[in-house]
């Protein structure tokens, strides 16, 4: 039955993201395919659709979805198939000096809109209402903050405009275009001699409104066509001008304007300009029809599923608190003070209010709650009741129920922050300072995409982690030049591997009192340390540290999951979990030593070589990619390695402090996770290791000498990886771990009090 959900789930999943990446070809469909540049696609496919399935997986497993969303594909098919292709053919050049010797030629700029059509550098589907809205990601590639000041690119258009009584007086906002540039309409019918319009170009909207915009097809020199041929030259000074634009209007009858590149006028080809207008108003009505099934029938559904879903297991008040209450508290904070970690301290009394509740309220029975008179209790009793319910019986407390509830109720509040907050960037790019290591990867990245390096990784020989570079590629190839999913990855990261982590701890704890308001606690310590402390500011940051870390205790959930299940279903899950270890050491190399300590977690010790194996097989193909294009045998470039040596163990020791204190100046209360790290990593060391060596016995259960494995094997590396720069970013994956061993020591510490003073009492 389970292993049917599954398949079905698989098929439900395919279908989703088959509907989406499918083009439309006409432009008024909000759900335009690949790549997914406009921000509803951005939202759903990065946002709202992770959101609902790790909450509600289950809904699209159900056949009745299945065939919903097996009709709308169905009608997508049609619509790509017949309706004609939108926009504009644009092409970007660097210089005037480019322009003219690319003349006939490839000297263009290649942007990631190039990945899906080789002839462009993007497809002109949505006005440039601001200069990171052109495709411009390529100046990157420059070295010299002069190049980047100089930069005076050239923007050519060509396609073909289907003009009519509604579009029909038009006119171009190019702010910081030169006084050169030209936008021009030839007549595209048969006539003895073509017709020429120039378009007025302004500067703003209230030069368009005052302006006299003449009608084009019914104006005497016009043909009667209302097919024409578009061809456009504007050259920008692009980083000089305050603001550069690109945004085509048309002046209704009333003299009201509007943008109209979304309307059904613009296309590539004369072929799709000719389509009849009774076909183009088909296609309109199907896409809207596409556009019902999917954005209100389907979501809907599957939103109204999830509100039952939490109303049947009795906690949809709390979800609704918790979730609510924090996005608006959130907001008004922001507002206010316009600090993220402020904003952040907005989920503190609604983590309070859920960690009381799992705490304070005690079993009772079925006949205790028959006799219990509600009516004269009041709401927060209630509440903490039907929260008790579902939470305070450990033995009806499944593991996945709890990771949904805890990104539902911790990690959604954090989620919606940053979606909001970055919302700026969600159709631009962000220019990436000199200089940084961010901006190697994105260098590294449309190397990867644009010039075909994928073998190489753009490196010879890795100087830079294998793995990220590869996953911003493969963003900017799905959702253009943004680094929203980039950014909101790293929010992404912190929320699972704080769930993760909760998740692992509550299996070990799962037969003890409070276990759930334990792993909870802990859970809220990382992610909380991660999102409102200082480690907030490497968030989209555009560095791999976050995602490394997100891998790394996805490997470990899965192995410590494996060790539950039988033969079968551990070996299946072992196999994922060698993916993962192969993964996250790809994403970070120097996570290596604890990645193998991980493995120590699972049972048997078949499973443990397998493991080994997988990271073997990981490093095996560093070795031989940078063997085979730089000629050397090695793991990493020599130059990222201190050696140790005798003279110099004090700076090799200082390196390790710097990682376990996050090289933090002075106190401020920001620096709260430090207290996490510091503690939890030493004293967990120190006990493990008495432990071993039979000084301390501890019958912690999940404080063993694994945990002090794990932090040991984290922090040995930095006894020869150098931590210049940034020592705070080497930490990022150790505060999970140093979580689990803070949490584990403060519990047993209350519970030997707690028993101390059982003790006294009877001997009273």
């Amino acid at each position: 039955m389970i292993l049917k959900k599954r398949i079905l789930f698989i098929i439900g999943f395919i279908l989703l993201v088959f509907i989406m990446a499918l083009p439309s070809g006409i432009n008024i469909l909000s759900l335009n395919g690949l790549p997914w540049t406009h921000k509803k696609e951005i939202f759903l496919m990065f946002i709202l659709f992770p959101l609902l399935i790790l909450i509600d997986w289950g809904f699209l497993a159900n056949k009745k979805v299945i065939l919903l969303l097996l009709g709308i594909a169905s009608l997508k098919i049609i619509l790509m198939i017949f309706s004609p292709t939108a926009g504009l053919n644009l092409k970007i050049y660097e210089s005037a000096d480019s322009f003219s010797k690319g003349e006939g030629k490839d000297k263009w700029e290649k942007n990631y809109g190039t990945f899906w059509n080789r002839d462009v550098s993007e497809v002109f589907e949505s006005s440039f209402k601001s200069k990171w809205e052109f495709p411009v990601e390529w100046i990157h590639r420059y070295n010299d903050q002069k190049d980047r000041d100089d930069l005076r690119p050239i923007i050519t258009l060509d396609g073909y405009l289907r003009l009519n009584q509604q579009v029909n007086k038009i006119a171009v906002i190019a702010e910081g275009a030169a006084v050169d540039s030209v936008i021009t309409l030839v007549t595209s019918s048969p006539t003895p001699i073509p017709i020429q319009i120039q378009v007025p170009i302004f500067s703003n909207e209230a030069d368009v409104k005052k302006a006299k915009l003449t009608s084009i097809i019914d104006s005497a020199a016009s043909a009667a066509s209302a097919v024409y041929k578009i061809n456009a030259k504007l050259t920008y000074d692009f980083m000089k001008s305050k603001n550069c634009s690109l945004i085509f209007l048309a002046m209704d009858e009333h003299g009201g304007i509007f943008d109209f590149v979304r309307a059904p006028v613009m296309f590539r080809d004369f072929q799709s300009a000719q389509v009849s207008t009774k076909a183009l108003k088909s296609y309109s009505y199907l896409a809207k029809i596409i556009t019902i099934l999917f954005g209100y029938i389907f979501l809907g559904l599957w939103i109204a599923h999830i509100i039952y879903g939490l109303y049947r297991e009795q906690i949809l008040i709390i979800s609704a608190i918790c979730v609510g209450g924090s996005i608006l508290l959130q907001n008004q904070l922001v507002f206010i003070f316009q600090d993220p970690m402020i904003a952040g301290l907005a989920t503190l009394p609604f983590q309070f209010m859920i960690l009381y509740c799992l705490l304070i309220l005690k079993e009772t029975n079925a006949e205790t709650n028959a006799e219990t008179n509600t009516e004269n209790k009041g709401d927060l009793y209630l509440f903490r009741e039907l929260l008790q319910k579902r939470l305070s019986n450990v033995s009806n407390v499944d593991n996945l129920f709890l990771i949904k509830v805890f990104i539902l109720w911790m990690g959604l509040p954090i989620i919606a922050f940053y979606a909001a907050k970055y919302v700026g960037i969600m159709e631009g790019m962000s220019l990436y300072k000199l200089g940084g290591d961010p901006l190697t990867y994105q260098r590294y990245a449309r190397m990867i995409a644009l010039e075909n390096q994928w073998l190489t990784g753009a490196e010879s020989i890795y100087v830079y982690q294998p793995l990220y570079r590869y996953i911003v590629a493969f963003l900017h190839i799905l959702f253009g030049q943004t680094s929203y999913p980039q950014w909101m990855l790293d929010v992404w990261s912190a929320v699972i591997g704080s769930t993760c982590l909760m998740s692992i701890y509550y299996r070990f704890r799962a037969n003890v009192k409070n276990s759930v308001f334990e792993a909870f606690l802990i859970g809220i310590f990382c992610l909380d340390s991660f999102t409102i402390g200082v480690y907030r500011k490497h968030i989209g940051y555009g560095l791999q540290e976050y995602t490394a870390m997100m891998l790394q205790m996805l490997m470990m959930l899965v192995i410590v999951s494996a060790r539950e299940d039988g033969p079968k279903d551990g070996y299946k899950k072992i196999i994922l979990a060698m993916i993962l270890a192969m993964l996250a050491f790809w994403g970070r190399m120097d996570h290596l030593f604890v990645l193998c300590s991980a493995a120590l977690l699972l049972s048997t010790v078949k499973k443990i070589i397998l493991i080994w194996v997988a990271l073997g097989i990981a490093m095996l193909t560093v070795y031989l990619h940078n063997f085979i294009f730089a000629g050397l045998w090695v793991l990493d470039n020599p130059s990222n390695i201190a050696y140790l040596s005798c003279g110099k163990f004090c700076i090799q020791f200082q390196n390790v402090f710097n990682v376990v204190t996050a090289h933090i100046e002075g106190l401020r209360l920001e620096y709260f996770p430090v207290i996490f790290l510091f503690l939890g990593s030493v004293v967990g060391i120190v006990l493990g290791v008495l432990r071993v060596l039979r000084i301390v016995k501890l019958s912690f259960e999940p404080f063993d000498w694994r945990i002090s494995l794990l932090l040991l094997s984290a922090l040995v590396p930095f006894l020869f990886v150098r931590t210049e720069g940034y020592p705070m970013r080497f930490s990022i994956h150790i505060m999970p771990l140093a979580c689990w061993s803070f949490g584990a020591i403060l519990f047993f510490l209350l519970d030997l009090n707690k028993n101390n003073n059982k003790n006294k009492d009877k001997d009273n």
